[in-house]
């Protein structure tokens, strides 16, 4: 018979394992596979480091995300005793000649500055003059602006990804790697996912890299939903959860054996 999970996640790089880890920690039966062994560099989580940023230029809509994933790092770097992220500082420096492109926007600098005070994080916009004065290693031509955002850093991705997927196993997930997802199908009220390994059925499977969204197709968006699970603020729990003594939030339909190393979890995901 095959395996069954109210959630399968398909490919566990910064989205996917950040997704099993969530759903673990609420409670959710939830299955994660990776055609390989991540964290990886076949995929677009892998290198040392990614800028991370509070006032984002790119949408003012990124903000309150940001500044929750700061949280959410420093969450995780008190329950495993890695170092994910590192608050450096953070330079946007733009030319002030009109009409200039940075990531796709003109004025970046600008929306920056205007995304910093919309939501309060601490900035300070500086001329020509000043950025010459703050860093002289820079070589100017004397028309730049730039904004200097002090809780601005890196965060070191392999390492993420790694603490992340152990944290879900230790809350109940379940890895599956270097297993290859061939086909998904809606079949009655869930999803049966086929793997080079085997079958599950599942209430929902959430791919997350192109890989997977080209093997789900349209048949994983017409599955009808698990009417376990529900929404709230775009995070997926279930009706049954009840919190465990460890901090793992865990279905009352679900055990599991005293073997298993507990969940260093002090907080339900929220």
């Amino acid at each position: 018979m095959a395996e069954t999970a109210d959630v399968v996640v398909v490919g566990l790089g910064a989205m996917g394992a950040a997704t099993l880890h969530a759903l673990a920690r609420s409670g959710v039966r939830a299955v994660g596979i990776d055609r390989y062994h991540p964290p990886h560099d076949l995929g677009s989580t892998h290198g040392e480091s990614r800028i991370t940023r509070l006032a984002v230029g790119e949408g003012t809509a990124y903000a309150p995300l940001v500044r929750r994933s700061h949280e959410i790092w420093r969450e995780i770097e008190a329950e495993t005793g890695e170092q994910l992220m590192l608050q450096t500082g953070g330079l946007i420096i733009g030319s002030g000649e009109p009409g200039a492109l940075v990531h796709g926007h003109a004025d970046f600098v600008g929306r920056t500055i205007a995304v910093a005070e919309q939501h309060a994080i601490a900035h300070e916009a500086l001329d020509a003059d000043a950025i010459a004065r703050r860093f002289p290693q820079l070589g100017l031509r004397g028309d730049e602006r730039a904004c200097y955002e002090p809780s601005a850093g890196l965060v070191f991705p392999e390492r993420c990804v790694a603490a992340q997927l152990r944290l879900a196993e230790r809350c109940g997930a379940t890895l599956r790697l270097g297993e290859r997802v061939l086909l998904v199908q809606a079949a009655g009220s869930g999803v049966v996912v086929t793997t080079d390994r085997g079958a599950l059925h599942t209430g929902r499977v959430l791919a997350a890299g192109a890989a997977g969204r080209a093997r789900a197709g349209a048949a994983a968006a017409r599955a009808p939903p698990d009417p376990a699970l529900v929404r709230a603020r775009g995070r997926a729990t279930l009706r049954t959860a009840s919190r465990s003594s460890s901090g793992c939030t865990a279905p009352a339909r679900r055990t599991r054996s005293t073997a298993s190393p507990p969940c260093p979890a002090r907080t339900a995901w929220r």
